[in-house]
């Protein structure tokens, strides 16, 4: 089916241009006629594969948040121990930051304009992620319990580090964060 399949590529050169628009110029900024001309596509065809800008922005969001996460636990969990596991977590989301700042963007600021589906899908992003960090407690050797609200919590900080560096456009200062980063969660878990 080559012409399904170059439906479905279509799709993703719409979806990236959706939120490389979002990064440069902000969600409220972004039109169809720029993700058209960015991905190439004609306006008939973002209209076959999405009813509106935000419907786009949403499957974008849903899709990129998907791929991250899925590395950013597939990166965890390799690891041989949970403080391995975090710092190969973290060094995923260093690298998407400094190599991908404009997508980056989109999905840690524009998401907050993009409407209901998007932030459902952020929702449900902290909450694997939470739950994934969560999850290596059983093994840890120490004595002290965090609270229960201390994953989330320690997601949204990291998720705070990146929007700041982006902000500030200088999307290497998260890498230089990251260490501090990972102090901050491990202390959390460890109380060391």
């Amino acid at each position: 089916m080559p012409d399904e399949q170059q439906r479905q590529r279509l799709r993703e050169r719409m979806m990236e241009s959706m939120l490389l628009a979002c990064g440069e110029r902000g969600y409220a900024a972004t039109t169809v006629e720029e993700v058209v001309r960015r991905s190439e596509a004609g306006r008939e065809q973002f209209y076959e594969q999405f009813s509106d800008l935000p419907d786009c922005f949403q499957a974008a969001y849903r899709d990129e948040a998907r791929r991250l996460g899925e590395g950013i636990l597939r990166a965890g969990a390799s690891a041989e121990t949970w403080r391995q596991g975090l710092h190969a977590a973290i060094q995923i989301v260093v690298t998407f930051v400094v190599e991908r700042p404009l997508i980056a963007r989109a999905l840690t600021i524009d998401v907050h304009l993009a409407g209901e589906s998007a932030h459902e899908a952020r929702r449900e992003l902290h909450e694997r992620l939470s739950h994934a960090l969560d999850s290596g407690r059983a093994e840890m050797e120490s004595d002290y319990s965090p609270p229960p609200l201390t994953a989330l919590f320690m997601v949204s900080a990291i998720d705070a580090a990146v929007v700041t560096a982006l902000v500030r456009g200088r999307p290497e200062s998260f890498a230089e964060a990251a260490p501090e980063l990972e102090h901050l969660v491990a202390t959390a878990y460890l109380g060391d």
